[in-house]
């Protein structure tokens, strides 16, 4: 699963909206609260999943704020000696005073965490970061700067504390996976964040939705390196208000604001006491199958699947940034513990609850022994994400935005005679008329493929060949009952002249339900076009849309050998189009004049890759008046998963399927001269 020849914007994605920032995001609080990536993630939210606020009004407690102090075990005689202290009454009257007062607070916060020491003998910190923009040890992208950077006011964290200095160190599983001298003098990073904290004490509207963006998009880039986490705690405080937040991979729960002079800042100082005591579970860190040990001398992160464990070396892929709701695939290279000779891939992700597990999927294939497909070598899921209490209510979607929230079931397990999601509840909990996407945390290992299908050193002939095979394989998946979805350079692996396919995340039954919206399934640089252009009503994802997409997958590969053709693809990519416009483009590409023009460009190389590139553009002109013809972009459709339209499919696709490997085979394997 390496990210070779991957395009920026081509991971299969649950949003339609883009990871890129509409406006410079800068370090300065004035410009941070307007950046519009903030709004475009909070529309997207409410598009893609839902914002939840506590319906409990009042501003002198919260439930969820009591509940979150009630589980820590903090109790008002624990801060006695805090309250009327000089701290936390120079706070309290700096709090909507229109100054900044994250001195104030960084005071009251030491004192906080001496109790917390005393009482608790904790090792979590709040931690100032002031203008620092923060960055992330990842190696697969480079630091952040100003303008692509976000700046946390405060954070808490799992310290080491220098026994000779006392200088604070970061204590993480991204720190203890660290050889020793890289340890010391670590700076924290997003991989090290416990909770958030934002603070000012000028009066803004703290019930203004919008405004949330900019504290959820932090809480997006804690979860996307800390890949294994299930939501982030933060809380929120303007003026003399305070709001809680819990952000997770499937809704944000939003609390009511409490007013913290109210109660002399009673409920303010229990909260803070409770961010710093509270175990790992109760924020969202602990993992029950991840652990750390010390293997061929290194320390490593060890996961256990089905009974199974895997050591974890490199990660390969990262969520998508800017994306709260989505999968987001996390990739680590691996081995299993007792064979230090294999490699494979550990693959996680929080999917639809509703949707089969790719490992189900994957052992049904290899029992029908169709070939093509990734090895599964374990697998497994967690709970479903809990449906919250009827409390909280919808927070609707901004009039500004034109977005509209999609349905779905809100909890599924698969049976094993249908293979069909089946409902386990009706998921209202007193908010009628939405539901929602639950996730739920999967685990899939399966043998490591290192190249993909648009690796450049492939020769165009076994190119070709493997382009075959995939056309085989797809036939075959769908002869099973199942089609992929998701088919993208990154998802076809080559080995040697053969097509591998992986990554059955989005794989649904050719004869199930619709699927809901079409552009939000695959990956949009080799999505059929119908699916592009959206039709309004539901739309099924069938064997043709298969063939097409595996057209485009093998077609790209083909013409970006050329730097013609390279430069075309980085247009479509770098441009970030809407759906209907890539469609437009990629109907154009199909075209004779486009042919007769563009084509011998796109298809041209070296004079040893001449003959071969000769037979390429042959073969992609013969499947476009084969799977187009008269450009008629869209399959035949039908209302029904049984009836005449569904068997007219059934036997076009078959006819199209033969019609190309036939291409294939007169054009790889001519007929000698009579």
């Amino acid at each position: 699963m390496a990210t070779d020849g991957v395009p920026s914007s081509g991971r299969g994605t649950s949003s339609r909206f883009s990871s890129t920032p509409v406006k410079s995001h800068r370090a300065t609080e004035g410009d941070e609260y307007s950046d519009r990536r903030a709004t475009t993630l909070y529309c997207s939210l409410c598009d893609a999943e839902t914002i939840l606020v506590e319906s409990t009004r009042g501003e002198l407690s919260s439930p969820m704020i009591d509940e979150f102090i009630g589980e820590s075990g903090v109790m008002e005689g624990h801060i006695t000696e805090l309250l009327g202290s000089e701290e936390l009454d120079a706070f309290l009257r700096s709090a909507g005073g229109g100054r900044t007062n994250e001195a104030e607070f960084s005071r009251l916060i030491d004192r906080v965490t001496s109790i917390a020491i005393r009482n608790w003998n904790t090792d979590v910190r709040y931690l100032q970061l002031g203008h620092q923009i923060m960055q992330h040890r990842s190696t697969l992208l480079p630091s952040y700067d100003g303008r692509w950077g976000l700046k946390p006011d405060f954070i808490t964290s799992t310290v080491r504390i220098d026994p000779h200095t006392g200088k604070l160190s970061p204590h993480s599983l991204s720190t203890m996976l660290q050889p020793a001298e890289a340890r010391e003098g670590s700076s924290f990073n997003w991989e090290d964040v416990r909770s958030l904290c934002e603070i000012t004490s000028r009066r803004v509207n703290l019930n203004k939705p919008l405004e949330w963006g900019n504290l959820i998009l932090k809480a997006t880039e804690v979860l996307r390196f800390q890949w294994h986490r299930k939501f982030v705690i933060a809380f929120w405080i303007r003026g003399s208000k305070m709001r809680m937040f819990r952000i997770d991979r499937s809704y944000v729960l939003v609390s009511q604001p409490v007013d913290i002079q109210s109660d002399g800042g009673l409920t303010l100082v229990k909260f803070i006491l409770a961010s710093l005591v509270l175990p790992d579970k109760d924020v969202g860190l602990a993992s029950d199958n991840l652990r750390v040990a010390e293997v061929d001398g290194c320390q490593r992160a060890i996961v256990t699947i089905a009974g199974k464990q895997f050591v974890l070396d490199n990660q390969l892929i990262l969520p998508s940034r800017d994306h709260l709701a989505s999968r987001a695939t996390s990739v680590h290279m691996a081995r299993a513990l007792e064979d230090p000779e294999s490699v494979c891939c550990l693959k996680t992700n929080w999917a639809h609850s509703n949707r089969p597990h790719e490992g189900l999927v994957l052992k049904e294939l290899e029992g029908l022994s169709i070939p093509g497909i990734a090895s599964v070598l374990a697998f497994d899921s967690g709970p479903t994400m809990p449906f919250p209490e009827n409390r909280y209510q919808p927070q609707p979607a901004p009039k500004s935005s034109s977005v509209t929230p999609q349905s779905t079931t809100p909890g599924a397990t698969i049976d094993s005679k249908s293979r069909t999601p089946q409902l386990t509840g009706t998921g209202d909990g007193g908010n009628s008329g939405r539901t929602y996407h639950l996730r739920q945390y999967r685990q899939t290992v399966t043998n490591y493929i290192p190249y993909s299908f648009a690796h450049h050193k492939h020769e165009v002939l076994d190119l070709l060949k493997a382009w075959r095979s995939l056309y085989i394989v797809v036939n075959r998946i769908a002869r099973a009952g199942w089609v992929h979805r998701d088919l993208s350079w990154n998802n076809v692996r080559l080995d040697g002249p053969s097509a591998i396919l992986i990554d059955f995340d989005l794989t649904a039954e050719v004869e199930g339900e619709a699927t809901g919206l079409p552009y939000r399934t695959g990956t949009p640089l080799f999505m059929p076009m119908e699916a592009l252009l959206g039709p309004e009503r539901p739309f099924r994802h069938q064997e043709l849309h298969e063939y097409e997409a595996v057209f485009w997958v093998g077609f790209f590969s083909l013409i970006r050998r050329s730097e013609a053709g390279r430069h075309y693809l980085n247009v479509l990519i770098a441009h970030n189009l809407e759906p209907d416009q890539l469609a437009t483009k990629k109907i154009n590409m199909t075209l004779g004049a486009t042919r007769r023009q563009y084509w011998p460009h796109w298809f041209s190389g070296s004079p040893d890759e001449k003959s071969a590139l000769d037979i390429a553009r042959n073969i992609c002109r013969e499947i476009v008046e084969l799977q187009f013809p008269d450009f008629d972009y869209f399959y035949p459709q039908y209302d029904g998963i049984d009836g005449p339209n569904r068997l007219l499919h059934k036997k076009q696709q078959e006819d199209v399927f033969n019609k190309i490997i036939k291409v294939f085979d007169n054009r790889l394997n001519p007929a000698p001269d009579p």
